[in-house]
């Protein structure tokens, strides 16, 4: 009853989408994203991390699109298979395009499952084999209560926004505590999971649960008579050079492999401008002029899939 009640409490949700900031508490910021959008066939998601956010501005896409509505479905630091537990729920938007950026990091087969915090028992088989749902029972058993009620599935982000609402804390403080916690684990020698991948020698394996996302919700989005468009990350001039051969080589091998197979629009690296480091924030993130550049670019692209 609880769960329901809250589920259905729509000004909760519009408050998180007013309030939540971007790459923080993503996972709620999303499903309150998602439900409070109401189903329209004019809907385009944007999803994957927070480059994905970075990197394409709705604004200028419905600038060249003003029957669409383009909606940002990411969470930093997320795995591709994240996008396709969510599947499900961007179809009951009844969204008929998404684009989907992607990165070799994003989809490798060594998945970060703490940092998954979405799951949808349909989506699942499609994505996990029985011995990669062997491996990681506890994830999947989590995932299933999780599925089942909200205060499971969210009660961590509900304690601390409910600090915030509260005023005993705000957006800005959570940040300083997170990024705290990760000046810590850099003192004892952990870098984080993004640089453990770059170090590691160990060929990364396809298809596995990120790579089978991509085709889950290909799939799922063909059956609503939709379109999945895939983009890869925009990349930092100091990130081609850091990032090794050998794990670039391989992901662009595969994804062109899922785009032949499935028919889809792909939009790599070499059809974006070239890309300087005035163009981003930082080593990963794109700045407003660099967004604006690149999503002039995709839009154009679009013209024939939108």
């Amino acid at each position: 009853m609880v769960d329901r009640a809250f589920v259905h409490y729509r000004p909760h949700w519009e408050w998180v989408v007013r309030e939540f900031p971007p790459n923080q508490l993503d996972s709620y910021r999303v499903e309150a994203r998602l439900r409070t959008t109401d189903p329209d066939p004019g809907n385009v998601v944007i999803l994957g991390d927070s480059t994905a956010l970075a990197s394409l501005d709705p604004f200028v896409f419905e600038g060249r699109f003003p029957e669409r509505h383009f909606i940002p479905i990411t969470i930093g630091g997320s795995n591709t298979v994240s996008f396709g537990f969510l599947a499900n729920a961007i179809l009951d938007i009844d969204a008929k395009a998404a684009i989907l950026v992607v990165s070799p990091y994003g989809t490798r087969d060594q998945i970060n499952y703490a940092g998954v915090n979405v799951y949808d028992v349909r989506a699942a088989p499609s994505m996990f084999t029985l011995d990669e749902v062997l491996a990681e029972p506890s994830f999947h058993l989590m995932g299933l209560a999780a599925q089942s009620h909200v205060l499971i599935r969210h009660r961590w982000v509900l304690q601390q926004s409910l600090r915030v609402y509260l005023e005993t804390t705000d957006w800005a403080e959570l940040r300083r505590g997170y990024m705290r916690g990760r000046l810590r684990a850099m003192r004892h020698g952990d870098f984080g999971p993004i640089v453990g991948w770059m170090r590691s020698r160990d060929p990364v394996v396809y298809p596995n649960p990120n790579t089978r996302a991509i085709r889950y919700l290909a799939r799922r989005m063909r059956e609503n008579g939709g379109v999945l468009v895939l983009m890869e990350s925009p990349v930092h001039p100091l990130m081609k050079l850091l990032v090794p051969a050998t794990r670039t080589a391989p992901f662009r091998e595969y994804l062109e492999t899922i785009v032949r197979e499935e028919g889809l629009v792909f939009i790599t690296n070499e059809d974006l401008p070239e890309l300087k480091v005035e163009h981003f924030g930082d080593q990963s993130h794109m700045n407003a002029v660099g967004s604006a550049l690149v999503t002039q670019v995709v839009a154009t692209r679009l013209r024939d899939v939108l």
